[in-house]
Order: structure tokens, then sequence, then C-alpha cells
């Protein structure tokens, strides 16, 4: 039971690792909408901008 208990746990906070590595990379691509929502640039740029 123990050994179980242990790879919950694991589990557990490899899915929160995992969440908040989303999160965080959700925030990145809102905040690049948002330059390029301000910048009036033309959708080529804004498309370079995200992948790389």
């Amino acid at each position: 039971m123990n050994l179980l208990n242990s790879y919950i746990k694991e589990k557990d906070e490899l899915i929160k690792e995992i969440h908040h590595r989303v999160r965080n990379n959700l925030q990145v691509l809102s905040g690049l909408a948002d330059l390029h929502r301000n910048d009036k640039s033309d959708s080529q740029k804004i498309l370079f901008a995200f992948q790389n």
C-alpha cells in the first residue's frame, strides 16, 4: 500500500507540474497576442513570432 501511495503522490505532483507549465505557456501566448494586437502588423509577422 505504501508503494501505491508513493506512485499516486508522484502522479499528482507531475500533473501539478504539467498544469503549471501549461498556464505559463498560455500566459506567454496571451502576452504575445496582446503585443501583436496593439501592433497593426500583418499576419505573417504574427505567425513568425508564435513559431519562434
